[in-house]
């Protein structure tokens, strides 16, 4: 599992999942020795991936320029997770809707809505890919 800062990699790793399974990608580019990253799991070819985002549905959180862009892509073997409330910013979640159904996505991206963090850290272990599409965040280690 790939998670964007060491204190998401902490709290998984006191959630119970293994530490050796947990890769922080830190902002920017950085050359890592293979051995440092877990080989990832052999997929079939009718596996999807697996894949997960959670934030308060915002233009800041980026979640509407993920679905566009898993929208756009030719190959639609993934199932996406979108955790947060949606209901706090309902235009920007029925845009999102428009173009889920548009694409004809709805078996591949889930809206959960809110969720107790518990039920997020159980369904963390059956997801590849933690994905964090904030534009807000970059900004403010920008700066």
């Amino acid at each position: 599992m790939i998670v964007p800062s060491l204190q998401m990699g902490d709290y998984l790793s006191s959630q119970g999942i293994e530490k050796d399974k947990i890769t922080i990608a830190f902002p920017g580019i950085e050359k890592v020795q293979v051995s440092r990253l877990s080989h990832p799991k052999k997929l079939s070819e009718k596996e999807p991936i697996n894949l997960i985002t959670v934030g308060t549905f915002s233009q800041g959180k980026g979640q509407l320029d993920l679905v566009q862009m898993l929208a756009q892509m030719q190959v639609k073997n993934f199932r996406l997770h979108l955790i947060g409330d949606y209901e706090h910013n309902a235009s920007y979640t029925k845009k999102m809707l428009e173009i889920i159904e548009r694409s004809r996505l709805q078996d591949s991206i889930i809206l959960h809505g809110y969720l107790p963090q518990q039920a997020i850290f159980d369904l963390f272990p059956q997801c590849d890919l933690y994905l964090s599409p904030s534009t807000y965040e970059l900004c403010v280690r920008l700066f």
